[in-house]
């Protein structure tokens, strides 16, 4: 009875020790055991009313929503001697803090001043903080750094992301020999220099975000040679250093590039890395040429959410020893080589989701051994062909969300599928997406079918596909490619046939001029018509005149000859022929050209005119 008595007592002695320092916490505080002191978290009121409250032992001191307190000084930390190892005093509407604030927390390691509205930090605020590690001054107000920092010798962490700096000048960290990591993020920098970090020999994670950066100078890769992770995404960066000034980088692991401007990439342009980690997303990339990737070793490669059209067969290949996850979703490709992932043996993760693919061959995934998890959703496939399944069988997760589905005979192998119980496990859907839409996938098409779920569709409903059937309607984008061919042949056509007809009425007009054109009689016309008068066959050998037409005037020479003298002088008992009824029988008989001899002759001349050349 005895043996256990000393301990059970000394337990006791632990307990009501630990409630007596909790006991001591004010009313919006709360204090929680932790290692050898205490966790103090505290939710408004007045700061000094605060420090003057928490228990001896306090550790780590949490407070937020200060609602009195706007200036930090050293009266608020120096009226005790407290072993707080991180001080945090967030979403207070701090505005500034004053020299030496800090100096009687000689045991700080990590200060979080995080989400206030500091516009002002004297220079030797920090002073007396020699073995500060951490320092978290994000989403503030802070115009400048200035030389605040170089009391803090011992500084790892800095984080000034979120504020208004504009400049970063070589003095800002110059004494921050031992900083690994730097955040920058969501400053107004435009651009990088690497002076500013000659300093910061040992550092190791950079992040520069949406600092509406323009460019980013060749020197700052020198100056970083033992960077790990850069992030430069969400800036404006149209163009980037050459592979010479990144093969200096030889320690870079995962390398941000997302959200820029860039169009292009060169040949070669991340040589000689060997990266974790890729992220081109969110650029302007118009394609993805042969040699751009050539000489990268990368395991995880991000080009979504570009403007790719057309992906060369051979552009991966450079990746195929290490690549593992891949990400091509949302680009306007439409359509993929069927060799393009050939050699990615080490694929697990494909996401090409979203990219208006409408046909996917089977084949294009024959040689992915090492896939899990296939992502082909929000395309416009309309059909699921039996060798795509057999690939579906073999990796652990699909997510087909979101097709075209064409609801005829050739859907019946997806549908047998989604029956089956390998389906239930496999389909899954990104996260935030209705449920309705992952596991119970809906017709598109036809109209009668559409909304029904492939699964519950039964034979009768669809359509037999006969031996000459087509397998899918064309894609609409070569639909509208093929009515725009026959509108330009059509075109074409018409034009070449207005051409023609053209070119016929002039040649019909170039052999009406031969002959003089038809004009007012005068009265020398009379006088010298003897002399004018026109054989009428003068002109038969006449390259004006086609074969068939000097035929023609040869053929009816004689049949219009008089042969009677005496119907020579008898006078006529009718009217004489008006000119125009003389000018149709001439016609008539000597051409089919109309008006071939628009000189006037009386009947008798020509009689006569054909009895003399007799």
């Amino acid at each position: 009875m005895e043996s256990w008595l000393p301990p059970f007592v000394a337990f006791l002695l632990v307990i009501c020790t630990r409630a007596a320092d909790q006991d001591v916490c004010t009313d919006n505080c709360m204090c929680k055991p932790e290692g050898r002191g205490l966790l103090v978290t505290c939710e408004g009121g007045n700061l000094a009313t605060i420090m003057d409250s928490v228990p001896h032992n306090t550790a780590r001191l949490m407070i937020q929503k200060l609602t009195t307190t706007h200036v930090l000084n050293k009266t608020h930390f120096g009226q005790r001697d407290l072993p707080i190892t991180k001080l945090s005093i967030t979403h207070s509407a701090l505005q500034d803090v004053e020299s030496a604030a800090f100096a009687a927390l000689i045991s700080l390691q990590e200060l979080d001043l995080s989400e206030n509205d500091i516009k002002t930090i004297a220079a030797d605020a920090f002073s007396g903080l020699s073995g500060l590690h951490f320092l978290k001054l994000s989403s503030n107000r802070l115009a400048e750094l200035g030389t605040m920092l170089t009391p803090l010798v011992s500084l790892q962490e800095l984080d000034v992301s979120d504020n208004h700096i504009a400049d970063l000048p070589p003095s800002a960290l110059q004494s921050q020999s031992s900083i690994t990591s730097l955040r920058l993020d969501g400053n107004q920098l435009r651009s990088l220099k690497g002076s500013a970090f000659t300093s910061l020999t040992l550092l190791t994670h950079l992040k520069v975000r949406n600092c509406n950066l323009f460019y980013v100078n060749e020197d700052l890769f020198e100056a970083i040679p033992r960077i790990t992770v850069l992030d430069l995404g969400g800036n404006r960066l149209s163009r980037f250093p050459n592979s010479v000034a990144f093969s200096r980088l030889q320690q870079l692991r995962e390398l941000y590039l997302d959200n820029n401007e860039l169009l292009k990439l060169h040949p070669s342009q991340f040589a000689d890395l060997n990266l974790r980690s890729l992220s081109l997303s969110g650029n302007r990339l118009i394609e993805l040429p042969d040699d751009a990737l050539k000489g990268l070793l990368v395991e995880d490669l991000d080009l979504s959410e570009n403007k790719l059209q057309h992906i060369s067969g051979d552009a991966l290949k450079p990746l195929a020893s290490l690549l593992t996850r891949l990400t091509i979703a949302y680009n306007p490709i439409r359509h993929l080589n069927a060799n393009i992932f050939s050699s990615l043996h080490q694929l697990e993760f494909l996401n090409i989701s979203s990219c208006s693919l409408s046909t996917l061959p089977a084949k294009m995934f024959s040689n992915l051994y090492s896939l899990h998890r296939l992502d082909i959703s929000w395309n416009r496939l309309q059909n699921i062909s039996e060798d795509l399944i057999d690939v579906f069988d073999r990796i652990s997760k699909v997510n087909l969300q979101q097709n075209d589905l064409l609801c005829d005979c050739h859907i019946r192998p997806l549908r047998d599928w989604l029956r089956s119980t390998k389906s239930g496990h496999k389909l899954y859907c990104i996260p935030g997406s209705y449920g309705q839409y992952c596991g119970s996938l809906r017709c598109t098409s036809p109209e009668n079918l559409a909304g029904r779920r492939v699964a519950l569709l039964d034979n009768s409903e669809l359509e037999d596909c006969g031996a000459g059937s087509v397998q899918a309607k064309l894609p609409a984008a070569t639909q509208v490619g093929i009515v725009m061919a026959c509108l330009v042949v059509a075109l074409s056509v018409l034009v070449i046939t207005l051409y023609l007809w053209r070119r016929g009425r002039t040649r019909k007009g170039l052999k009406r001029i031969i002959f003089k054109p038809r004009r007012k009689r005068d009265s020398h016309d009379d006088e010298d018509e003897e002399n004018e008068k026109i054989d009428p066959l003068a002109d038969v050998d006449n390259d004006s005149l086609k074969e068939s037409h000097r035929s023609f005037v040869f053929r009816h020479y004689f049949d219009q000859m008089v042969t009677d003298p005496k119907l020579l002088s008898r006078p006529s008992v009718s009217q004489p022929p008006s000119e125009s009824q003389l000018q149709t029988q001439r016609d008539s008989m000597y051409s089919s050209n109309p008006s071939l001899y628009e000189t006037s002759h009386n009947s008798h001349s020509i009689v006569v005119g054909i009895e003399s050349a007799v």
